[in-house]
């Protein structure tokens, strides 16, 4: 399991097959992002070991055995 707080005081939960969970401090709000193979634009695994935050403030996902890692820009997913 992978957890990261964000800059905007949001809870992010990586977990092991059922993709990624994210929480809203302030309004107690969950939003679950998972893989869909039908969807290019959704998370590149359900498997996430690995969550980070860069400067601009995107989250990436790191996900297991050769899934890729996801790009979350945090204007297009709140």
């Amino acid at each position: 399991m992978a957890i990261l707080e964000d800059k905007q005081n949001c809870l992010w939960l990586g977990t092991f097959g059922k993709g990624l969970i994210k929480f809203g401090l302030s309004d107690k709000s969950f939003v679950h992002f998972g893989h869909n193979p039908l969807n290019s634009n959704s998370l590149s695994g359900n498997d996430v070991i690995s969550l980070c935050e860069d400067s601009s403030g995107i989250i990436w996902a790191g996900t297991h055995l050769g899934e890729g890692i996801t790009k979350l820009e945090m204007s297009k997913v709140n």
